[in-house]
């Protein structure tokens, strides 16, 4: 998103962001009270301008023509935050973990722990709960790479241990337990009403394609929600999914996972976190500085070689292992 915005455009931006999320549905101009023919072509103007910057999306097919891009809000509030002189971002707040003990570089939280160390950061999915992979250092804005180069990188949250199976190798030391800004979205029938939304906007924005990272925190829950993205995949012909989950491979929801039948290896990279299979993401709990290891091949991010999941590739276009150092040998400040 582009910024250098005038007055008019502002306050359009602004009327037109409050009547979408009133009405819910695409907007024609007599949506704005725009009827005559002077009128609507002073705001066509301005739409198309808006458009041009990124902040609106034309939508073909439906009744009325435009609709806000996701983050359209955020944007506008950062560019009045610049008008008014106030600083772009706040620092964030130092957000307190509940009882937790230190392991070298890892938080580690109590065996009987139901859900996150950071209660305060689960939230209800009140909004779009993809965050842009530009958000994060790690993950990256768009794919340089492999089958999905060029397209952008979303991620979703879920809350850690709430979501995941209890037989995790990483439930007590968990490596979200050292993400204390990290939003988890809770789970249930709201948040995958948000999902189908976002995507929907996604569809818009990235005909050509676009990738979800599920889930930089939690797992799959059930065999519901796996059949879900199966859904999600069928409905959505641009959307692409890669993560990495602890459920039993062979278990009733493992075996879907990672079924071809089920979803198609080209669209679905989700390795398997046990190391049962070959398409895995095994853990080694030792420093290393060679790509090549016994377990697999290590995450060129962790050993400085990528700047990014998206200037990488390897966790979606090898069918290797790709293994993973334990955060307590990658250094850092266990106060996250």
């Amino acid at each position: 998103m582009r910024g250098g915005l005038g007055k008019r455009q502002i306050d359009i931006l602004t009327r037109t962001i409050e009547v979408h999320r009133k009405l819910g549905r695409p907007l024609g101009a007599s949506d704005l009270g725009a009827t005559t023919a002077v009128e609507r072509g002073k705001l066509y103007q301005v739409w198309n301008s808006l458009k041009r910057r990124g902040f609106l999306t034309r939508v073909h097919g439906e009744q009325g023509s435009t609709a806000p891009t996701p983050g359209a809000m955020d944007a506008l509030d950062a560019l009045r935050r610049r008008a008014a002189g106030e600083p772009m971002f706040k620092a964030p707040a130092k957000i307190r973990a509940d009882n937790h003990r230190t392991w070298f570089n890892v938080r580690v939280a109590p065996d009987d722990t139901p859900g996150s160390i950071y209660p305060a950061q689960v939230q209800d999915p009140d909004r779009n709960p993809f965050q842009p992979g530009s958000n994060s250092p790690k993950l990256g804005e768009k794919i340089l790479h492999g089958r999905w180069a060029g397209m952008t990188i979303y991620s979703l949250a879920l809350e850690e241990r709430r979501t995941c199976p209890e037989t995790c190798a990483h439930w007590a030391d968990c490596y979200t337990n050292n993400s204390p800004q990290l939003i988890r979205f809770r789970h249930g029938p709201e948040l995958l009403d948000r999902i189908r939304a976002a995507l929907w906007d996604f569809d818009r924005l990235h005909p050509d394609g676009y990738v979800v990272r599920l889930h930089v925190a939690g797992d799959f829950y059930s065999v519901f929600y796996v059949m879900f993205w199966k859904a999600m995949l069928v409905q959505h012909p641009a959307c692409n999914v890669w993560g990495y989950t602890a459920r039993d491979p062979f278990g009733e929801i493992g075996r879907l996972i990672h079924d071809p039948k089920v979803f198609d290896p080209s669209r679905w990279s989700v390795r398997d976190s046990t190391g049962q299979l070959m398409f895995s993401a095994p853990t080694i709990y030792r420093h290393v500085t060679r790509i090549k290891q016994p377990e697999g091949l290590v995450c060129p991010e962790q050993l400085g070689r990528a700047k990014d999941c998206a200037s990488c590739a390897i966790c979606w276009e090898s069918r290797k292992p790709v293994a993973f150092m334990s955060h307590a040998f990658l250094g850092g400040d266990p106060n996250g």
